[in-house]
């Protein structure tokens, strides 16, 4: 893997590492991927790179928006280990992060984000060299803008990179550019902003209208793998592609009307259409191939740092799954997710337990990965030890202090919020 091939420094001249990419997709669904099984050919980029990297086929996210998931994947702490579970609050500089530990190893490092919650006032830019959140005066920025100044960025030095980009091309307002639909009107050929979303009964609106979602939705998805074959032709023209270690992934996906709502944030849905995500490694020394064993997003982080030979931090608590993509077994523990209010669920390979102050529901996803059916009076032996893998947990990851610090939040950033439908 890449530590053979780092390991020839000892044979002769000195091997650099890796350039290390992230593409973070936000709200990308899993399930309109080719990769992943769907037919409509939105993502023949993606579906090429997956072909010739490791595909980790039950990838779950430990949140269901970007601020808690961001934080998570930056610092390899789950949400509630260090505490940035709203947005009056920031990660504090004691948490170490993954450009940190990077720059002690002479990586330069940069992020480029186009969305509100990546504003650098949450703490994200933490060991980022260069942090670049604009978004050209609109709630949220382009992805080809600032992949123009990424790959700017990239190529102004030969020294080894971590570049972390983000999308918000599949995350409303759905349609972008077009008019807002009047009062009654047909939803099709208008942008759908979060404020119309969060309005919708899928239940009672006509078929087209919610084809009409459904389409406007796959425009960003094919927005996000045209920017992916960019970046791709970008580090094939550099010479630069078989020596990166590149990482495709969504922090969360998307809900379209499945639990009765087309609002993802405010019901807090933890459903597998929103914490199973796509994630793609593609580097040096990686064996194509599909891994089915249930990884968190927050095993990102030391997973990465394994793969470069680089020691991984004391304070980050996910678990490296580096020796999954070497084709060896690891004893498969239960992934959580958190929300708001005391809300958590736990997922297993086969199993989905979700649990919220409404009550709980355990979905057998191998006979229902729609989750329409509650198992849990069937086998309360499942639920019973999957909340006390929960319980075991959460006093793990909560045992040291949080590290985030209290936020003032910019007047100005939340009128933006607000104008965006965020607050």
């Amino acid at each position: 893997m890449i530590a053979a091939l780092l390991a020839a420094a000892a044979l002769g001249a000195e091997v650099p590492r890796p350039d290390v990419i992230v593409l973070c997709l936000t709200s990308q669904r899993l399930d309109r991927l080719g990769a992943y099984g769907h037919p409509g050919g939105l993502s023949p980029a993606l579906d090429a790179l997956a072909a010739g990297a490791v595909r980790m086929d039950r990838a779950i996210a430990p949140s269901y928006w970007t601020l808690p998931a961001q934080a998570s994947l930056l610092s390899g702490r789950y949400p509630e280990g260090h505490g940035v579970l709203s947005r009056d609050r920031a990660l504090a500089p004691e948490i170490t992060t993954l450009p940190e530990v990077l720059r002690l190893y002479d990586y330069r490092t940069a992020a480029f984000t186009g969305g509100l919650d990546t504003d650098s006032s949450f703490g994200l830019d933490q060991g980022f060299q260069v942090y670049d959140d604009r978004t050209g005066g609109a709630p949220i920025g382009a992805l080809d803008d600032s992949l123009d100044r990424a790959l700017a960025w990239l190529a102004a030095d030969e020294t080894p990179a971590l570049l972390w980009l983000q999308s918000y091309e599949a995350h409303d307002p759905y349609c972008r550019g077009l008019p807002p639909p009047a009062p009654g009107e047909p939803l099709a050929g208008h942008q759908l902003d979060r404020g119309l979303l969060k309005q919708l009964d899928p239940a009672a609106m006509s078929a087209s209208d919610r084809a009409a979602v459904a389409e406007c939705y796959d425009r960003g998805v094919r927005r996000n793998d045209a920017a992916l074959d960019r970046l791709l032709r970008a580090l094939e023209a550099r010479g630069s592609l078989e020596r990166t270690l590149l990482v495709v992934l969504a922090e969360h996906g998307e809900s379209l009307g499945e639990r009765g709502s087309y609002d993802r944030f405010g019901a807090e849905e933890l459903s597998e259409a929103v914490v199973h995500v796509p994630l793609i490694l593609r580097g040096p020394g990686l064996a194509p191939g599909a891994v089915a064993a249930p990884v968190s997003l927050v095993d990102l982080a030391p997973t990465l740092l394994e793969l470069l030979e680089i020691p991984v931090h004391w304070e980050m608590q996910g678990r490296s799954f580096a020796p999954l993509l070497r084709g060896e077994a690891l004893e498969e523990q239960p992934i959580f997710s958190v929300a708001g209010g005391g809300k958590w669920a736990a997922r297993t390979s086969r199993w989905a337990l979700i649990q919220g102050p409404e009550g709980r529901a355990l979905y057998d996803l191998e006979a229902d990965p729609g989750e329409t059916l509650d198992r849990s009076a069937q086998h309360p032996e499942v639920v019973l030890a999957l909340s006390r893998a929960y319980a075991a947990w959460h006093r793990r990851v909560t045992a040291s202090p949080p590290g985030s610090k209290p936020l003032a939040i910019d007047p100005a950033l939340r009128r933006a919020l607000e104008d965006a439908g965020y607050w």
